[in-house]
């Protein structure tokens, strides 16, 4: 039995023209519905069959990030919900979970009692890369003078946004740019090393996009503990990693005394940045809807309804038990 496929965006919540193709402009489409319109329209590239609605549907297999089922209070039995997790909390009604990275798929990614309370099917998916990115520009050569944070300011660790640490830098004769606006995020022209740090402890819910966009942009990545970035690296060259000023200040150091090991770095990154192209992500998140999460889902959707009724209501058991413990 086939299923309709649907991708789920609240009314109101994407404004303006929706870019219909890779080189169109993406500048509008970020947060949890905009990932879920560039999945939508990713998969599409590949020929899937898919419609984007505004309002939940009552049946088939329905796909969103996180953010656009925050308001359910409870779905229908004949619903399949596949929720883009990422970073995101998960969802209590939803059958299976698209994950930031690999580790998250695992059972040490959840409590007890999300392991007791029916956890679900868990997915890894890459991040894309930022799209419409405007590399570090080639007339920068070797040269190493800036380094800069892509961001909201919030998520980088304040020991890099005192005047003391910028201070630091300019001693070695670099300087530090936040860059805090999304509009200013795609704009890596003047850059040529990237700071990408949120914690000193080791951040495990995370993506690996900063370092994706590093690669593309042809700049080098320091860039902090985190299980995301660990899980894409293959070779020293592809990101240093440094989890306080004292570290980042120590790789500074070792890229400012060696030009051959800059190149070396932006040579790796370019050719790690092939592998990870818009349009293979898509070929990739492709090939895993069709063999792993459609199947799994039709197969779902063909319980018996007392076993699908069962399901809802531990989740629903769930959910309230969630809303007594933040009371």
């Amino acid at each position: 039995m086939a299923f309709r496929i649907f991708f789920y965006i609240p009314e109101g919540a994407l404004s303006g023209p929706l870019p219909q193709g890779w080189s169109d402009s993406w500048d509008a489409i970020h947060d949890g519905y905009g990932l879920t319109y560039l999945m939508y329209f990713a998969l599409r590239t590949q020929g899937l069959e898919a419609e984007l609605v505004h309002e939940l549907p009552q049946s088939g297999i329905v796909v969103g990030h996180s953010c656009c089922f925050q308001g359910i209070n409870r779905p229908s039995l004949d619903l399949y919900i596949i929720c883009l997790q990422y970073d995101w909390r998960r969802n209590a009604w939803a059958q299976a979970h698209i994950t930031a990275n690999q580790w998250q798929t695992t059972p040490s990614a959840l409590t007890l009692p999300q392991r007791l309370a029916c956890p679900g099917k868990r997915y890894h998916l890459i991040h894309m890369p930022q799209l419409g990115l405007i590399p570090r520009s080639k007339s920068r050569g070797v040269r190493f003078e800036t380094l800069s944070y892509f961001g909201l300011a919030r998520n980088l660790s304040p020991e890099f946004q005192t005047e003391v640490w910028k201070t630091e830098l300019r001693q070695l004769g670099l300087d530090f740019k936040i860059h805090d606006q999304p509009g200013k995020w795609k704009d890596y022209s003047g850059t040529d090393a990237v700071l990408a740090i949120r914690s000193p402890e080791l951040v495990k819910d995370k993506p690996a996009q900063k370092l994706y966009n590093a690669w593309h942009a042809g700049t080098i990545a320091i860039l902090g503990a985190e299980i995301g970035f660990r899980e894409e690296r293959e070779s020293d060259l592809d990101y240093l990693e440094a989890t306080n000023p004292e570290q980042v200040l120590a790789a500074v150091r070792r890229l400012l005394e060696s030009a051959e090991l800059r190149q070396a770095m932006m040579d790796n990154g370019f050719q790690r940045a092939k592998t990870r192209t818009p349009e293979l992500i898509a070929e990739q998140w492709a090939n895993a809807f069709r063999s792993e999460i459609l199947p799994h889902a039709a197969t779902w959707l063909q319980k018996p309804a007392i076993g699908r009724r069962a399901y809802l209501a531990i989740r629903a058991i769930r959910k309230d038990m969630a809303k007594l413990r933040r009371r």
